[in-house]
């Protein structure tokens, strides 16, 4: 029997009748990310970041996402990615917490 709270289906079913809706690509990684399904998470950030570069929420979670699969360079490039778009978009919140997160990593990679 399927939980009330498990969204996926209904996201998956949601995204069948708009697949190219960002948010709710977003909001399906995102559940999947807090499943630690991070191949499936991994596979719905990678199809919006072809089809819709410029959704600046995925960078930070995408970014966060290589480095719990430990592969803090891709992380890294990521980041910086974001960090572009949030500069392109003058989104200073977002690339304030893009900035931080990618000098940690940094920071952390160097020791």
């Amino acid at each position: 029997m399927q939980s009330k709270l498990d969204k996926i289906p209904h996201l998956i079913s949601f995204l069948e009748n708009e697949p190219d809706n960002a948010f709710l690509r977003y909001a399906l990684a995102m559940e999947y990310v807090q499943k630690k399904e991070d191949d499936n998470a991994l596979a719905q950030f990678e199809l919006l970041q072809k089809a819709q570069n410029n959704y600046l929420p995925m960078y930070y979670h995408l970014a966060k996402l290589w480095e719990r699969k430990q592969n803090p360079q891709q992380a890294l490039a990521i980041y910086e990615q974001g960090i572009s778009l949030a500069k392109a978009q003058n989104n200073t919140h977002a690339l304030a917490e893009l900035q931080n997160a990618y000098n940690l990593l940094l920071f952390d990679s160097e020791e």
